[in-house]
């Protein structure tokens, strides 16, 4: 009604925090809004220099987000390549990284700089977690011989490769946390060959989580 007084304070606070509710919501929850924040990460990662990308901030909050896009939104797959990317193993050609690394020299695709050893990558503390993550997202949807692939590179990827990029004859520290009976080795059959066991920790690594 003119000349009638417009909304208190109290109304107006309300309203912009009904909206701000709707707006985060679409942003946590919806493909447009994960990718917003993705985005964000990215543009971070980047403009950060080279030689401290390792200890960005942005890296915690890439493994949140690929935790929240693959385990609370239910988007695998989105989530699934956010964690190669993260290791630099993201595959190439729609080759995956394990079989370039079988036939020829490594294609290092994601957030890792193979010449001057920069970015996240397998030297990251947090990539066995996110090869990891990746293997549990992938468990329900594959055979167990395709699992056994995958999990079975997993020593490869943080012994063997982890120790080549490092310039080291040691493993990943964190190698043996995600190790054991209910972690990767319990995605594992003999029958399929390859990697069922890991040499004895040495001290430099962490010890398993307790099982």
């Amino acid at each position: 009604m003119a000349g009638g007084k417009g909304l208190s304070w109290k109304w107006k606070l309300t309203i912009a925090f009904v909206v701000l509710s709707i707006f985060l919501l679409i942003l946590a929850f919806t493909p447009w809004g994960c990718q917003v924040m993705r985005n964000g990460l990215e543009r971070a990662y980047a403009n950060c220099p080279a030689e401290e990308q390792r200890e960005h901030w942005s890296a915690n909050w890439w493994m949140r987000l690929a935790f929240w896009e693959g385990y609370i939104c239910g988007r695998r797959e989105v989530a699934q390549q956010m964690y190669l990317e993260f290791i630099g193993i993201a595959p190439t050609s729609n080759i995956p990284f394990q079989d370039a690394y079988v036939q020829g020299p490594k294609k290092w695709k994601g957030k890792y700089e193979a010449k001057t050893r920069t970015g996240w990558g397998v030297l990251h503390p947090r990539a066995p977690e996110a090869y990891w993550n990746y293997l549990c997202l992938e468990e329900n949807y594959t055979s167990g011989q395709q699992l056994h692939k995958l999990a079975s590179f997993y020593p490869t990827l943080f012994w063997t490769i982890y120790a080549q990029e490092a310039r080291s004859n040691t493993p990943h520290p964190k190698c043996y946390v995600y190790w054991g009976e209910t972690r990767v080795k319990r995605m594992l059959q003999r029958k399929f060959g390859g990697w069922t066991q890991l040499p004895p920790k040495p001290p430099s690594c962490d010890p398993p989580e307790a099982e």
